[in-house]
């Protein structure tokens, strides 16, 4: 994202200055004073066990001052998902250590420490095996399949009536029943392994087989009989997956449940089974790995299937947390949540924390690891599969002790801290310092952060777009912070990509409710507007009856508003029409985008003031005539405001003040991991602006300033790859105006990987834009990091 520039007092500029705030673009008071910010409680973990969820001293937001290369905005205006819970599954084998070799005191002890969230990491979310899967305990020494209604080879039992859940209440319920009791806030998903032998085609619990299709409505009978008598027992099962790891035959429970068959299901008799029962427990489809979308699809393709699912359940041993938000933006109504993963040192998923921060950043609800408990030898279990596989503890069935496994320690850095109900929200991760962030129903934020560098890393967490906090966490180690408050400052504008990431000046899409997103790669004409935005901006779009509630600007002052729109999809006038109101008052009415900006992929933007509310905010309601309402973009400005500036990180990510490589045409990019000297530089860019480039000859048409306005133009170098001058020379433009010939980064900065910065001042053109064009000499021109502001 170009982010706008902080402005430096020592250039000598005097202007309005531009904050980022946690991904969206805010104008401030260049003289505004900010007042100490709140208390930062600190939690760490390290992989040399010297820490475990240990507190640390307590940091405070300060005023935000100077740049950081690795800087995370939290941004609490921006709302994913809504969190249900963290935990494991308390399988048969969990259950049976903790029920039979342990005593009174060391059970509960154990039960504290998992479900307790002061006394413990508070685990809120367990799966529980509907009859055996591979950890199952019993019988002692040779653990055996069961299901709720076994029958004798050659019979069968289509109405139930042998069903019983009697293996269960000895050592399972009783268990299930403690964590509830421990923490109320705990919910249950449940689902088997495999139907019973008599409804499969190979009679057999075992070695897969598919079900048969006599079978299905028992089946689903089973289900009901299943929660009915959970229910009845005092275990509420807030959901069920059809089966576990539908395409997986193996020599412990298993079945064969292929797409089409688990939506049939589904459809004629699994839902409407639970609905005839009065049943409230949710269907999660699918229950598998991330490497197979196409199986979600299948069924949420299916309109009276997906009438009945509430969203989709994924394992993480094949594919990539992504998956869950492919899934998520082609159905956004349905939720997403990651049901099991054996993690640990010698497990088959890698780490708990890896696991954690991937899915609750691809919208999972849940995280939920495999075993809540196994023995010192990993079990007890049947079959193979899942060797070295760890718990959240580890009891010693000789003695009843039990220990803490790195699984427990790391999933409580999330666990004992982000109740069910949180949401997540917008925050930035680094490639190897990797962060996801939280709204706890009580208004407190939490960010956890894991350090996956083999060093330790410095950072920044900035929050409201003015306050700040710099942390050092150790290599491998994970922090969790935690605060409570509201912003303490007020806010003064904003800029947002409506249904889309950041682009140039304007932020990644936040402050919504309600609508879908859509997005399209043709050209949008802006030729037709002044200060246009981005053509990004215009390529995306929030559509359907929406409205966006911007706070934390001055109650009772006056802002100009700027929405922009594209028609994206209609060919004609008259197809899309729809009203828009700002603070319930009627801006646009019957308003028809292709006809006003007269036709397609053509901007238009219409500018009204209006004037914060009480609260500090200003809302605008876009509603359905015709088709869909929609908007591209909304600028909120201070009226009078003009804008400050822009960064541009060329050819790189966002980092600090500087947005991601933007506006340019041409050129191609290169990286290094070099240190960069920038020592001879005043106000240097963060290292990772001069460790990136845009190469060749290309330009930069930046928009969005001031038409006629002069501007500084800051051009930041290194040369990454030459090691002699004279083997780089190029030329820069500015609005067609030379500003450099023949330049040499090599001569100019001494030598390579040093940084050098060349200044001038351009004025925008009748359209608001600077354009900067790079011509090669010898071998390529090239550029690092550009900023553009107001003087």
């Amino acid at each position: 994202m170009r982010n706008v520039v902080r402005l430096r007092a020592i250039l000598g500029i005097s202007c309005v200055a531009v904050l980022l705030m946690s991904g969206v673009t805010l104008w401030h008071s260049a003289s505004r004073v900010h007042a100490a910010g709140p208390t930062v409680g600190v939690w760490l973990t390290t992989t040399d066990g010297q820490n475990t969820i240990t507190p640390q001293s307590d940091v405070n937001f300060a005023p935000d001052s100077g740049t950081s290369d690795r800087t995370i905005d939290v941004n609490d205006g921006q709302q994913y998902q809504q969190m249900l819970g963290f935990g494991a599954a308390i399988t048969d084998t969990s259950a049976y250590l903790i029920a039979n070799k342990m005593n009174a005191t060391q059970r509960n002890a154990a039960m504290r420490a998992l479900f307790d969230a002061n006394n413990g990491i508070g685990v809120s979310f367990v799966r529980i095996p509907m009859g055996s899967s591979d950890f199952t305990a019993t019988p002692a020494n040779a653990p055996a399949t069961y299901s709720y209604d076994d029958q004798p080879a050659g019979q069968t039992d289509p109405t139930l009536a042998n069903f019983s859940i009697n293996h269960d209440l000895p050592y399972i319920i009783p268990t299930l029943k403690q964590a509830l009791q421990t923490n109320p806030s705990l919910t249950f998903m449940a689902n088997p392994w495999s139907a019973p032998a008599w409804m499969k085609s190979n009679t057999s619990m075992i070695g897969g087989g598919t079900l048969n299709p006599s079978a299905f409505e028992p089946f689903a009978q089973y289900f009901v009989k299943f929660i009915q008598a959970y229910q009845a027992q005092g275990v509420p099962i807030l959901a069920i997956t059809p089966n576990n790891e539908p395409g997986v035959a193996s020599n412990y429970s298993s079945m064969i449940f292929p797409a089409g068959d688990e939506t049939n299901f589904i459809k004629n008799n699994l839902g409407p089974a639970l609905a005839n029962a009065n049943l409230g427990s949710k269907i999660w489809a699918y229950d598998w790995n991330w490497d197979n979308t196409d199986y979600a699809s299948t069924v949420l393709n299916d309109a009276s299937a997906s009438s009945y699912v509430d969203g989709i359940a994924w394992h993480c041993y094949a594919g990539i947390a992504a998956a869950m938000t492919t899934v998520h933006n082609a159905f956004p109504a349905k939720n997403q949540y990651e049901t099991e993963c054996s993690t640990g040192p010698t497990g088959i998923a890698g780490n708990a924390i890896d696991v954690a921060m991937r899915s609750t950043q691809n919208y999972a609800r849940t995280v939920e690891l495999w075993n809540l408990a196994l023995d010192t030898n990993g079990g007890p279990k049947m079959g193979t599969g899942c060797e070295g596989c760890t718990g959240l503890v580890t009891i010693d069935q000789a003695t009843g002790n039990f220990s803490y496994t790195p699984n427990y320690y790391q999933l409580g850095q999330f666990s004992k801290f982000v109740p069910p109900g949180a949401y997540h929200i917008g925050s930035n991760s680094y490639g190897d310092l990797e962060d996801v962030a939280f709204k706890n129903p009580d208004g407190a934020k939490v960010v956890v952060v894991h350090n996956n560098a083999s060093s330790p890393t410095t950072f920044k967490v900035r929050w409201d777009g003015a306050q700040s906090f710099t942390y050092t966490v150790p290599a491998g180690g994970i922090v969790t912070f935690k605060w409570s408050g509201s912003a303490t400052t007020t806010t003064n504008g904003y800029a947002i990509n409506a249904g889309g990431g950041a682009a140039g000046t304007f932020a990644a899409d936040g402050y919504y409710s309600g609508g879908q997103t859509y997005s399209t790669s043709a050209a949008i004409d802006t030729t037709g507007v002044t200060n246009a935005a981005p053509q990004a901006v215009y390529q995306t779009e929030r559509y359907g009856n929406l409205s966006y509630a911007l706070p934390n600007l001055t109650a009772g002052s006056s802002y100009t508003v700027r929405l922009h729109f594209a028609e994206l999809y209609w060919t004609s006038s008259g197809q899309r029409i729809f009203n828009v109101a700002i603070n319930g008052s009627p801006v646009l009415t019957n308003f028809d985008i292709y006809g006003a900006a007269g036709g397609e992929n053509k901007a238009i933007v219409k500018e009204f003031t209006a004037t914060a509310d009480s609260s500090g905010t200003i809302s605008i309601q876009l509603t359905t005539v015709k088709d869909n309402a929609k908007i591209s973009g909304i600028e909120v400005i201070p009226t009078g405001a003009v804008p400050a500036g822009v960064a541009i990180n060329a050819g790189g990510g966002a980092s600090g003040a500087f947005g991601v490589d933007a506006d340019y045409s041409g050129g191609q990019t290169y990286s290094t991991t070099a240190s960069i000297d920038t020592a001879g530089v005043t106000n240097p860019a963060p290292q990772a602006v001069y460790q990136t480039e845009r190469y060749g000859n290309f330009s930069y048409a930046v928009p969005g300033l001031t038409a006629g306005n002069s501007y500084t133009v800051r051009l930041h170098f290194a040369e990454l790859y030459w090691t002699s001058s004279g083997q780089r020379v190029f030329n820069v433009a500015a609005n067609g105006s030379p500003v450099l010939t023949n330049f040499d980064i090599y001569a100019a900065a001494g030598g390579a990987n040093k940084a050098v910065v060349r200044q001038f001042t351009a004025t925008a053109d009748g359209n608001g834009t600077i354009t900067l064009q790079f011509s090669t000499v010898v071998d390529n021109a090239k550029v690092s990091g550009i900023e553009i502001m107001a003087g």
